[in-house]
């Protein structure tokens, strides 16, 4: 029985849940229950096999999770180690306990975005573009600064911790584990002017940076000029209703397939820098990209190396004004990213 703790909700967004189902899929389990920390949630928001419970209590995980034999937490409002140690320390059969032979320990995967460091028996996923280049610089800043180094282990536990990269079965890094659905890869046609432009800021939009964009959008001289259709998708958690003066459709909580249809059909991607970025770049989709989280700004300054454009309100009606060469170039460039192409090994090992 796989057990996953997450969060989603208005407050939080959906990346997290959705991440979870695209794991649940490579992992290929009919048997798991996914917990929401979020309890005051509609219940059309629920997934299969699905309840809302405050996990983030100590003593309710720890009974949770006895009838789990695998673990899998993704979570940014947990912010106790001491959870991991519950899992990693936990038995299935409390008969066993003292039976070295028998002893059959549970199996913990950490979803992760801030590249901390875990206990070494832990499964660490990080599919960031570059993680692995972040990793090896941070363990050799640390070899080169035992200051440093004292300080991180003091922070993370060193007693029950060690180095992400020192256990690669364990540590699956980089952008070839990106859970990524692969159906967003699809063959890019690059047209002589842009006619279509597809804008997303995640499943709730919390500061309405949609309506703002839009607004900027309105004063381009490249969409007066033009009959440029803006593509507008709105997230499940999304109570804003945008308006605008230009050509628009808006799609609100749209499944996997049909996004992947409106984002072939357009010509540039106006887009926060969450995992959403993934799926632009397998659907090789020129990009510009809005940072609203401080967790964004490693991964979109990755994606910035291959053609994505990093912007802000006031230089928006500039960056997206690119001609065809530059935008079939971000094309070629993104097509070249191995995203999610070894994320098979997560099920190798972890379900051993």
């Amino acid at each position: 029985m796989i057990g996953v703790f997450t969060e989603w909700g208005k407050s939080v967004g959906g990346g997290h849940i959705s991440r979870c189902e695209r794991l649940l899929e490579v992992l290929d389990s009919q048997e798991f229950w996914i917990y929401n920390n979020q309890t005051h949630i509609s219940t059309s928001y629920m997934p299969k096999n699905s309840s809302s419970i405050n996990w983030l209590n100590k003593q309710t995980f720890t009974h949770l999770i006895k009838k789990c034999s695998h673990i899998i937490i993704d979570s940014y409002l947990l912010d106790d180690s001491s959870f991991y140690e519950i899992v990693l320390g936990a038995q299935d059969n409390k008969e066993n306990k003292g039976n070295k032979d028998n002893k059959a320990q549970k199996k913990l995967l950490i979803l992760d975005d801030y590249f901390h460091t875990y206990p070494k028996d832990a499964f660490v996923l990080n599919g960031a573009l570059n993680a692995q280049n972040k990793i090896n610089n941070q363990d050799n800043n640390i070899k080169n600064n035992p200051a440093k180094a004292h300080n991180q282990n003091t922070k993370t536990h060193a007693k029950s911790t060690q180095s992400i990269k020192s256990a690669p079965l364990k540590r699956f890094f980089g952008a070839e584990f990106n859970l990524a659905n692969q159906i967003f890869k699809q063959p890019r046609i690059t047209r002589d002017r842009i006619q279509n432009v597809f804008v997303m800021f995640g499943a709730s939009d919390k500061d309405n940076l949609t309506q703002q964009v839009l607004h900027a959008l309105e004063s381009s001289p490249l969409f007066c000029d033009n009959k440029i259709c803006l593509h507008i998708i709105l997230g499940a958690f999304n109570a804003n209703h945008p308006q605008t003066t230009l050509p628009h459709r808006i799609y609100r909580n749209v499944a996997p397939k049909e996004l992947c249809e409106i984002m072939t059909l357009c010509d540039i991607a106006i887009c926060a820098g969450g995992q959403s970025l993934y799926e632009l770049a397998l659907n090789a989709l020129p990009t510009i990209i809005f940072i609203v989280a401080q967790n964004q700004l490693f991964q979109a300054n990755a994606f910035s190396q291959y053609g994505m454009k990093i912007s802000t309100l006031q230089h928006l009606t500039t960056d997206i004004n690119l001609n065809s060469k530059q935008r079939k170039h971000c094309s070629k460039l993104l097509e070249s990213i191995p995203i999610g192409t070894q994320t098979y090994r997560i099920k190798e090992h972890f379900m051993l």
